[in-house]
């Protein structure tokens, strides 16, 4: 059962193969702490000093992680999207053959 056209199946379809390509890569440098995303967690916790170096560290890995989980979970989302676009690709291309 069709529930979009042909040109928007495609291009869901061409947009999930980015989202899963990007978001599994982004994660994977996010869990691996890199460097080039230091400056999205600056403001670890605006207003809050911290006592110790531990702390600051804690509270950033803390940041690291969550947008790393946040980057899989995404990705996954794309994957199901991925899913169903290419079923609504193959259904119109199908019934358009036929």
């Amino acid at each position: 059962m069709p529930c979009c056209g042909p040109k928007l199946s495609l291009f869901c379809t061409l947009i999930s193969i980015w989202g899963v390509i990007m978001l599994p890569i982004l994660g994977l440098l996010l869990n691996f702490h890199s460097t080039a995303f230091a400056e999205d967690f600056a403001e670890v916790e605006t207003g809050k000093e911290f006592q110790s170096a531990d702390e600051l560290w804690n509270a950033v890995k803390t940041k690291y992680e969550t947008a790393a989980l946040n980057c899989w979970i995404a990705a996954g989302c794309y994957g199901v999207t991925l899913l169903i676009s290419v079923h609504q690709c193959y259904y119109n291309f199908k019934r358009s053959s036929v």
